[in-house]
């Protein structure tokens, strides 16, 4: 919807989008690590998931307006 993502957003992926490991309609937090924008993972041992592409996500809210959201996730 041509919003600029940025760290500490909270992003839904688009429904029928699915790459290893992150489901459509998951909802993440976009952090900076191992050399790019990632989505945080569920398991905090993971690296997360690639974000190469802001037309995969929404913006839903973020991590300091909306924490809640991610506990639904």
């Amino acid at each position: 919807d041509g919003k600029e993502i940025f760290v500490g957003h909270i992003v839904k992926t688009h429904e029928g989008w699915v790459t290893y490991k992150c489901q459509a309609g998951e909802i993440n937090e976009v952090y900076v690590g191992y050399g790019g924008f990632r989505l945080k993972a569920k398991n905090p041992k993971a690296k997360g998931y690639w974000l190469e592409d802001g037309k995969d996500v929404k913006i839903i809210g973020n991590i300091f307006e909306n924490p809640e959201l991610l506990a639904q996730s």
